[in-house]
């Protein structure tokens, strides 16, 4: 017989191998197949019958791989795998199958091709590893991503994701792209353009304390309100929302809020000077009427008359300092017109050149054909000297250089909005007097309080100054603009709405004076609730002849008139006493004497004073306080009728 003991014992290994092989095929959790050339399936481990439910695979054996639990969407990648393998490659495939109750299964597969001893492709082994669970956790990360992207997306900020040291930027929000950051490059390289890090960058502060930090930063124009937020070890949150709109408009309210805090101080101020002014006419009046009234009973010889014509002219500085006061208040005595602006700076002119120091130049550039404005002659007379003054103290003993400019501007009301006492007033077309100088500026303290009463930047106050410019300004519906720096001088520019008149010529001297002829008899009722104003009247037009006839206040006046209403000519009457008004009185005595002449006399501006009595009828006007010759001229002119 022929010995096969060596083939019996290769096929007892060849089947031993086999058993060893289908035992780690079986036991494997690596879903293992075999596949021919023919691309049928001939195996399958365990290992997927279990992960895909199925119950027997002895149907599928010879059917072409892969098999119809496949999606239709997946079989070309398989195939494309398979044919790899086959061409002696191998590859792999990431593919979803469903499991026989409909569950989606993830594998990865890799296909490797199994040789023979020369070297050809027998068979393909496909390696299937369930990769369900990495698939749904990688799946749950995009999502979670995708939503915290719409979430960074949806802040109205810039946010980026930086790494401390570097400021690398790990992730960003469609906001911080379009700010230019660009994720992978550093942020002060690309959102703030610059070559090495933002000098007020907290996050070296935030990396060592491992606390948040806040801050407000203005760069290229826009105010950002800035945090930096510890997120990680080495991660942290930048984020920083654009305030630019809310600090301007925080800006414009606190400025509109400064300037409606300083017109109520103006107008307390405004209304406390022209009380003031008020009651100090009515004692003025009666220090300077009887200063005069002395002066006129003295002779020019009397040892007195050095001392009463002292006191006369300190009354008067008095007068012109209450008229200042009600100038400030915006009541000073208006007497409105159409005028020449022009005219009356070229007529000043002398007078301002000796009013500065003779190292100072004083320069011209005035407008041809300027329109007029509607304006008291004497009221721009104190704006022009007081600014011009004004600029004279700024330049001091230096050398300097003041230029007085006027024109025409087109002024809106966004414009007007900025300047002071721009309450309320309309655009359209100003003439505009600006003056300006050399000299050492103001800071923001100093323009803060420009306007205020007696205010100085020297040792000693002159007066009301600007103040009395700014009140003269604000009675005629005009406005001041300011600008100034430290060092580099100061300019004014006072606008005043154009006229819709050609400026009037100067008035010739009224009729009337103390000179002129007219009645040299009647009676006159003085009424007014100041015992030495009634006084002085009486005595001074019964020194021109007249019968003088007193009340104490509006009532007694009434009376008065009742017991002569036959013999009382004119009445001088008091605009503010106790009980019954100026202008009650007023009404009583012309509701029994309609054709009564009445002057009204008043320490307040002619023009808001007789606003009061507009359209009926009113004689006239005397100003506290009245000198002689004044009174008589006016009581005169009301007894011609």
């Amino acid at each position: 017989g022929i010995d096969i003991t060596e083939r019996k014992q290769a096929e007892d290994a060849l089947r031993e191998s086999e058993m060893m092989n289908r035992s780690l095929l079986e036991g494997s959790p690596v879903c293992n197949k075999i596949i021919d050339l023919d691309c049928k399936l001939r195996y399958m481990s365990a290992a997927g019958l279990r992960q895909l439910k199925i119950p027997d695979i002895k149907p599928y054996y010879g059917q072409t791989y892969p098999p119809d639990f496949y999606p239709e969407s997946m079989r070309a990648p398989l195939v494309k795998g398979l044919k790899l393998a086959m061409a002696g490659k191998i590859s792999s495939v990431e593919a979803p199958v469903h499991d026989m109750e409909g569950n989606e299964v993830w594998y990865h597969t890799t296909f490797v091709p199994a040789l023979d001893d020369d070297g050809r492709v027998k068979y393909v082994i496909g390696s299937s590893v369930d990769i369900t669970e990495r698939r749904r956790a990688e799946e749950e990360l995009v999502e979670r991503t995708r939503v915290n992207q719409m979430l960074l997306d949806s802040l109205p900020c810039v946010a980026m994701l930086l790494r401390p040291t570097t400021r690398e930027i790990v992730a960003s929000n469609k906001a911080a792209v379009e700010a230019g950051a660009v994720p992978g490059a550093t942020c002060y390289g690309t959102w703030g353009q610059r070559d090495e890090a933002c000098p007020w960058c907290l996050a070296p502060e935030v990396w060592a304390t491992g606390q948040s930090r806040r801050m407000e930063v203005e760069a290229g124009g826009i105010v950002w309100d800035a945090h930096w937020y510890p997120v990680a070890g080495d991660l942290y949150l930048h984020y920083a929302f654009d305030i630019t709109h809310q600090k301007q408009a925080e800006q414009e309210r606190l400025s509109l809020e400064r300037q409606v805090q300083h017109a109520q101080k103006l107008e307390s101020l405004g209304v406390l000077a022209g009380g003031i002014a008020h009651d100090f006419n009515n004692l003025l009046a009666v220090m300077v009427g009887n200063a005069d009234m002395a002066l006129r009973d003295l002779s020019e010889l009397s040892p007195a008359r050095p001392s009463v014509a002292e006191i006369k002219k300190a009354g008067m500085r008095a007068t012109r300092l209450t008229n200042q006061m009600l100038a400030y208040s915006g009541k000073g005595q208006f007497v409105v017109k159409p005028m020449d602006l022009n005219a009356l700076i070229q007529e000043m002119g002398h007078l301002l050149e000796v009013s500065i120091s003779k190292k100072i130049s004083l320069r011209y550039d005035l407008a041809d054909e300027l329109p007029a404005i509607n304006a008291d002659v004497a009221q721009m007379q104190q704006v022009v000297m007081n600014l011009i003054t004004n600029a004279s103290e700024a330049i001091g003993d230096d050398r300097g250089a003041i230029a007085v400019r006027t024109g025409v501007t087109q002024a809106d009301r966004a414009s007007l909005a900025e300047t002071y006492l721009a309450e309320d007033l309309p655009g359209g077309s100003y003439v505009y007097l600006e003056v300006s100088d050399t000299g050492h500026g103001m800071d923001e303290d100093t323009q803060s309080k420009l306007f205020e009463p007696f205010f100085t930047t020297k040792f000693a106050g002159r007066g009301l100054g600007m103040a009395a410019v700014l009140g003269i300004v604000r009675g005629h519906k005009g406005a001041i603009r300011i600008e100034s720096q430290l060092g580099k001088g100061t300019t004014f520019r006072l606008l005043f709405p154009c006229s819709e008149e050609a400026a009037e010529p100067e008035d010739a001297p009224e009729p009337g004076s103390a000179g002129d002829g007219g009645p040299d008899g009647g009676t006159v009722l003085v009424v007014d609730d100041e015992e030495g104003v009634r006084d002085l009247a009486k005595r001074m037009l019964e020194s021109a002849g007249l019968t003088v006839l007193i009340a104490g206040d509006g009532q007694d006046a009434v009376e008065v008139l009742r017991e002569h209403m036959d013999e009382i000519a004119v009445v001088l009457l008091d605009m503010t006493m106790p009980e019954m008004s100026g202008e009650e009185a007023f009404e009583e005595l012309r509701r029994l004497r309609p054709d009564l002449p009445v002057l009204l006399c008043s320490g307040y501006a002619e023009e808001d004073a007789t606003s009061h009595f507009a359209g009926k009828g009113l004689a006239g006007f005397i100003h506290k306080p009245f000198e002689l010759d004044q009174m008589i001229a006016k009581v005169r002119g009301a007894l011609r009728g």
